[in-house]
């Protein structure tokens, strides 16, 4: 399974160390990571890119993205 990870840049770092530790315990997962700033990553989910996790730095593009009903809440696995 490959879970699509968009991440604010400055998060690189701390997000690479967490998935090396949860892949010892869950050496199936596969994780796809786009790094960038929060403005770019939410307009390339804007544009229809495909993602399972976002963690941006700034909340305006979430809002933004919430206001065009683009973010699905809850657990879908």
């Amino acid at each position: 399974m490959t879970l699509t990870l968009f991440a604010a840049v400055s998060l690189k770092y701390s997000i690479i160390e967490a998935e090396t530790y949860y892949k010892q315990s869950d050496s199936n997962m596969e994780f796809g990571n786009n790094f960038g700033s929060s403005a770019s990553l939410a307009d390339q989910i804007d544009q229809g890119a495909p993602v399972d996790i976002f963690i941006f730095a700034a909340s305006k593009p979430m809002h933004d993205l919430a206001g065009k009903e683009l973010i699905v809440t809850g657990n879908a696995w």
